[in-house]
């Protein structure tokens, strides 16, 4: 199903270029308080908030709708268009004179290599295939290892979390919203009261069985130290960097082909969960059956406030609420 077209304000795009402009700011707030200035942190924030515009305008406009009536389901001009992606890194690279071949065929590979393997699927059924799930782990594993970290090389571990995460969002929605035309991922910066009923519901319920079983295994102790202000920004920062980014993996992706698959809900919902529980055995210092066993607990939260939201945004409130407080409350 190729993504609907409608009558979208202009004031929509003004918006999500506010909202660009308005977190790589708040990046760059934090850089700076770290000392770095000068063009090196122009180019990077300059970089990010290229970036940060598609991230956004994919959930506030009509862009899907544009970029697959260009497509066309054409596999060349989804590669053109993900080369696009590379614009940005090439600002970044020359402003904060790290360029090197290397690196840039090192993240040009990470760009063009998903676009490439899922060009068979242009015309795929509404299930998972081979592409599909190779497509995704192209997506998923050089982040969740780093493999790219070294790329974006200024400030030395400042930048490339956030840029490889932002590039990946950018990237999954361009290959499988507007290329595949998946329907479901829910990707959009819209909170109803669908969505905050069932983040409610579903945040209760989860804090209610990982809290205390976090305690009881030892995973976690109780030690506040959060300070509002400080607490709001966590939370944006979660938000955004983390729970969006993971949510559109395991539940717009994963879990919404899997459903699309199996035809049964349920099943989907578990197996998601299960595989989002372990890919956090490699988040420690070294792999822990704990933080596997609670993520799997708190994905299958996250991913059925995703089936009652009817969107992404009520499985990222979740997600980051839960992120919030273990990192304000708990240790």
């Amino acid at each position: 199903m190729r993504p609907t077209s409608r009558s979208v304000s202009p004031a929509r795009w003004i918006l999500g270029a506010v909202l660009a402009a308005a977190a790589a700011a708040f990046a760059g707030s934090l850089l700076v308080q770290r000392g770095h200035v000068g063009l090196p942190l122009a180019a990077t924030l300059f970089s990010l908030f290229l970036l940060l515009l598609p991230y956004f305008f994919f959930g506030l406009t009509d862009l899907p709708h544009r970029l697959a009536r260009r497509i066309d389901r054409r596999p060349g001009r989804l590669i053109a268009a993900a080369g696009l992606l590379l614009i940005p890194y090439a600002i970044y690279a020359v402003g904060t004179n790290t360029f090197t071949p290397l690196r840039m065929l090192k993240l040009a590979v990470l760009v063009l290599g998903p676009a490439c393997l899922l060009a068979p699927s242009a015309r795929a059924p509404s299930r998972l295939t081979w592409p599909d799930a190779l497509t995704i782990l192209a997506l998923w594993l050089p982040l969740d290892f780093r493999v790219f970290r070294d790329v974006w090389a200024w400030p030395e571990g400042g930048a490339a979390y956030i840029m490889n995460v932002v590039l990946a969002v950018d990237l999954a929605l361009l290959l499988f919203v507007a290329f595949r035309g998946l329907d479901g991922v829910g990707y959009r910066f819209q909170i109803g009261r669908k969505d905050l009923a069932a983040s409610g519901v579903n945040l209760a319920m989860c804090l209610a069985l990982v809290g205390p079983l976090g305690i009881a295994t030892g995973f976690v102790r109780f030690n506040p130290d959060a300070e509002p202000l400080g607490f709001a920004a966590s939370f944006l920062a979660i938000f955004l960097t983390i729970a969006l980014p993971e949510e559109l993996l395991f539940r717009g992706l994963i879990q919404n082909l899997l459903q699309k698959t199996w035809e049964r809900a349920t099943l989907a919902l578990v197996v998601a969960s299960v595989v989002f529980g372990l890919a956090h055995l490699n988040n420690g210092p070294s792999p822990d059956w704990r933080y596997a066993l609670l993520a799997s607990i708190a994905g299958f939260f996250y991913g059925r406030a995703y089936v009652q939201g009817g969107s992404l945004m009520a499985a990222a409130l979740v997600h980051t609420s839960i992120d919030a407080v273990w990192r304000g409350f708990f240790r």
